[in-house]
């Protein structure tokens, strides 16, 4: 009887083979030793784990893995040259059969595009928003299977181990953690832009952060510059003219999928058509002000009742957490939502202080220092608009 649970749907109108796997007998583990012990001693079982090649314990399970499976495989009369591949996949079931694909195993990630596609279409790296999943397409996984995957991504490596010492293999877990392993090594710089509590202070100062729509390509260059102390002219000049009409369309178009942004149309086309005009002051007084605007009519949808600005920020950052799949998205919510607090509804006195253009409450009370209305500044507010269009 098939596992449907376990089984890998098929796309519409498309047929995924998976190729034939190497099979082999005696391959048995159980689990993999936390802790050294002597003769009688207890020992921790890892069970269902990750490492990447950043964690100090990686080169030596992954090693002592593949020296297992390089024996089993020769003892089989199947040698492979596992220490040049870039993919192994080894299922086993509870007889130690073991299918074994190296380099050959076809592989699906799930990905939240900042698009509109059609099937068959090309999907580039600037479309991506977050990775969600990591799947093998037509690879069954018995409900007793245990499974090991050893990938690379650029330059690191990452091990995934579920060795089933449940009563059934889950696979939507599985996916899950893959997809987290994938986007971890993947966007390893942002990650640790975020955990570099200076940098991301530096960023946030500039009023600048990892938005979705600049992830991939264009963020590379921003963490660079705030990490050597550059300054950002040369950098925003890029990415300012990089907002042309058709990418600015489509942010409009992925709001106009939310209510609380399409009530909202004729005002926020007024902003991006000024920006696109250059008019980097009409942009910013419009688009800062709708940010509250719009948090509040979606918490006023959700909750019935309205808030100020604190309690928006708590619920953009909830809204974010429950929306999006698993711990360290793309989204950054809790990063976002110190943003939000220390830049957009950062703290200001407007009858002791003169603020700058990225502050709501700077440009609400007229208090925006002049020169601060440029055409970075209005492209961070449309960007912190769309940002929370993923979260709301």
């Amino acid at each position: 009887m098939s596992d449907k649970h376990n089984q890998t749907p098929q796309l519409p109108g498309v047929v995924v083979t998976a190729p034939e796997p190497v099979l082999l007998k005696g391959f048995k583990v159980d689990g993999i030793s936390g802790n050294p012990a002597r003769v009688g001693e207890q020992v921790q079982l890892w069970t269902r784990f990750t490492l990447t090649s950043d964690d100090k314990h990686f080169h030596r399970i992954a090693g002592n893995l593949v020296s297992v499976l390089d024996h089993c495989a020769s003892q089989n009369g199947k040698p492979c040259e596992f220490r040049r591949a870039n993919s192994v996949l080894i299922i086993t079931n509870r007889k130690n059969q073991a299918r074994l694909w190296v380099d050959s195993a076809p592989i699906i990630a799930n990905i939240l595009v900042k698009r509109s596609v059609q099937a068959g279409e090309p999907v580039f790296e600037r479309d991506i928003g977050d990775i969600v999943g990591l799947d093998f397409p037509s690879i069954n996984v018995g409900k007793n299977d245990k499974l090991i995957f050893l990938f690379r991504e650029g330059w690191r490596f990452a091990l995934f181990c579920d060795f089933n010492h449940e009563r059934k293999f889950d696979r939507p877990r599985m996916v899950r953690m893959l997809g987290n392993l994938l986007r971890n090594m993947r966007y390893r710089e942002i990650y640790s832009a975020i955990e570099d509590r200076g940098l991301l202070d530096a960023l946030i100062s500039v009023g600048w952060f990892p938005f979705v729509e600049i992830i991939g390509a264009e963020v590379k260059p921003l963490l660079s510059n705030i990490e050597a102390g550059f300054d950002l002219d040369h950098f925003e000049s890029a990415l300012i003219q990089s907002f042309d009409v058709t990418r600015m369309e489509q942010m409009i178009q992925r709001w106009m999928t939310k209510p609380h942004y399409a009530s909202k149309e004729k005002i926020l086309r007024s902003a991006v058509n000024n920006y696109l005009n250059g008019d980097a002051i009409a942009s910013i007084k419009t688009s800062v002000t709708e940010i509250e605007g719009i948090l509040a009519e979606a918490y006023q949808t959700k909750h019935g009742r309205s808030a100020k600005w604190n309690k928006l920020v708590d619920f953009a950052v909830e809204s974010a957490s429950k929306r999006t799949p698993g711990e360290n998205t793309l989204m950054f919510p809790e990063a976002f939502g110190e943003y939000l607090r220390k830049h957009t509804f950062a703290s200001f006195d407007p009858n002791a202080s003169v603020g700058t253009a990225g502050m709501r409450n700077a440009v609400g009370h007229g208090k925006a220092e002049a020169q601060s209305y440029t055409s970075a500044r209005a492209l961070q507010s449309l960007v912190t608009l769309d940002q929370l269009s993923f979260y709301t």
